[in-house]
């Protein structure tokens, strides 16, 4: 008996070049090679605020009125938090606060097909969201996942290598003070977790990164992005100086956008690309 109602299956809406995206994208997964950089794009159809009505309804709790918010909005987002977290009595209340506004969410299925890459193929994963949403994915399989920094023992630990892993680098609700939302968090993010971008450059250097609903516009990853093509353009011009020929990009558009040669040189694959604001975690 047929289960899907389209006589040519469940994908008919996917183009020929689409399809042959989707047949690399599963070959680089079994062989190892993939790895999900994710962001806000996912899970905005949860009902999650965008980044601009996170900090909304974060200066509303403060007790702004609405003429006080106009004129806040007008700051950028990453000095807005200075304010309200002034209006709320500290960074940790309003951390807090952040956490509290973005933790009561369920899964949606974007979530759950890339939460079936590391539960079932272990491919790890990297976000710059906030929310719980993928673990939950995952776990819901009975897979586990490994939260990096907050894993890292258990990681070093895993011998077998199987264990699927999620690097989170701004943070994440279930540790409220790990969250990176101000232009201070921003400017000591090197001092305080610079570690954490050295792993997502070690990813995009032995990986090659699906990118989905994400704006690309956060510093941070731009900053190991660059980081991982200056590493390769030197190590080229060498190659090239001793006479070998150079390699080519192994990156692909796996979307209608395709990736700049910045992201190109880093192996970026994108996919479901985001054309907002950004939201938490940008």
């Amino acid at each position: 008996a047929r289960c899907c109602p389209f006589a040519a299956g469940p994908w008919w809406m996917l183009s020929d070049q689409h399809k042959l995206h989707i047949e690399r994208i599963q070959a680089t997964a079994a062989s190892g090679k993939l790895a999900v950089l994710y962001g806000a794009g996912v899970s905005m159809s949860s009902g999650l605020p965008s980044w601009g009505g996170l900090l909304g309804m974060m200066a509303e709790r403060a007790g702004f009125d609405p003429e006080e918010c106009d004129d806040l909005a007008e700051l950028d987002y990453l000095d807005q938090p200075v304010l309200i977290a002034e209006r709320m009595g500290g960074e940790a209340a309003f951390k807090k606060a952040v956490a509290s506004a973005v933790e009561s969410a369920r899964y949606t299925p974007g979530h759950a097909m890339l939460g079936a890459l590391s539960g079932g193929l272990g491919v790890p994963a990297v976000t710059t969201n906030y929310d719980p949403l993928y673990e939950d994915a995952v776990t819901s399989t009975g897979a586990r996942i490994l939260r990096i920094p907050w894993d890292q023992e258990e990681a070093q630990n895993d011998e077998t290598g199987m264990l699927p892993q999620l690097l989170k680098l701004h943070g994440c609700v279930t540790d409220p003070p790990s969250i990176v939302l101000s232009r201070a968090d921003y400017m000591r993010y090197a001092d305080n977790k610079g570690a954490l971008r050295g792993l997502l450059s070690q990813m995009l250097m032995q990986k090659r990164m699906l990118v989905v609903g994400f704006s690309m516009r956060d510093e941070n990853v731009h900053k190991a992005i660059d980081e991982v093509r200056k590493c390769r353009t030197f190590h080229m011009d060498e190659s090239q100086k001793g006479g070998a020929p150079p390699r080519s990009s192994p990156a692909y558009a796996a979307g209608p956008s395709h990736p700049t040669a910045e992201h190109a040189a880093c192996g970026l694959h994108q996919s479901a690309r985001t054309s907002g604001e950004g939201s938490i975690g940008m």
